[in-house]
């Protein structure tokens, strides 16, 4: 029987976790909880942190897994560097770094002509008001490799910087530093898709409602098929041309866009 290794036994894995054992895998789980919401769908648990790479690692190699999979975004590059290094099925870490890093992936669409937007990497408050006094219009800062718009702010002044640039320096996961960059007006969408053999498909297209006090965050997704105002013909393909310049070989994606 073969070995798929799922990291973390949070209840969002708990679909994973039921397909991999109905998929017939042999499922060793991951997670420092004891009492994990997952650990009853698992054939063995190990109690050790999604965190601790060199110990995720011994279990993998003492247990012969032949996969390594997750569905918590924040330890992605730990899948990608394990399966990497183990020669099993992997997104590689570079190519998975496109998508936790979001300077990265401007650096890579800009040059592509798949992004025009002005954009600035930050490491200091410093940089970052000295961007906004060149640009002299609305910008959004972000966290480089965090999600669900955690410490994400819109930035109107150089008081919204001095305001709130340590809280977004703050919510980074693994970096120290924060992307400003033009604010896009317009529609937000949602696409989803799937990759398999390198060819990227869209699956799923969503239109965003916000919060009437928070412009940066979504409160309701309605997903159609098509629209009678927006070509969703034109986001599937945009999006599609995106991920196949990543080089992703298989997986699943979530991108979002603003219509302008």
């Amino acid at each position: 029987m073969e070995k798929i290794m799922v990291l973390g036994g949070g209840i969002n894995q708990i679909p994973l976790l039921k397909k991999a054992k109905n998929c017939g895998y042999y499922v060793v789980l991951c997670d420092y909880l004891t009492e994990c919401p997952g650990r009853k769908e698992a054939d063995i648990h190990y109690y050790v942190s999604t965190y601790d790479y060199d110990k995720v690692k011994k279990v993998a190699i003492e247990e012969s897994v032949d996969g390594v999979v997750t569905n918590s975004e924040p330890v992605l590059h730990i899948v990608s560097r394990l399966t990497d290094e183990l020669k099993l099925p992997s997104v590689p870490l570079e190519t998975m770094e496109l998508f936790l890093n979001k300077d990265k992936m401007r650096e890579l669409l800009t040059p592509k002509g798949l992004s025009d937007i002005a954009y600035k990497t930050c490491y200091t408050k410093e940089e970052a008001l000295d961007f906004y006094s060149i640009q002299e219009k609305k910008l959004i800062m972000k966290p480089i490799d965090n999600s669900a718009s955690r410490g994400v702010f819109s930035i109107n002044s150089e008081t919204d910087i001095e305001n709130y640039f340590a809280e977004t320096m703050r919510q980074n996961r693994r970096q120290s530093k924060i992307l400003l960059e033009e604010y896009i007006s317009g529609e937000e969408f949602t696409a989803d898709g799937i990759c398999i053999n390198g060819k990227h498909t869209t699956l799923a297209i969503s239109k965003k409602k916000h919060y009437s006090y928070n412009e940066n965050v979504a409160d309701e997704l309605f997903f159609s098929y098509y629209d009678e105002y927006y070509d969703y013909d034109e986001i599937r393909n945009y999006n599609d041309s995106i991920v196949h310049a990543t080089g992703l070989p298989f997986g699943m994606t979530h991108s979002e866009y603003k219509y302008n």
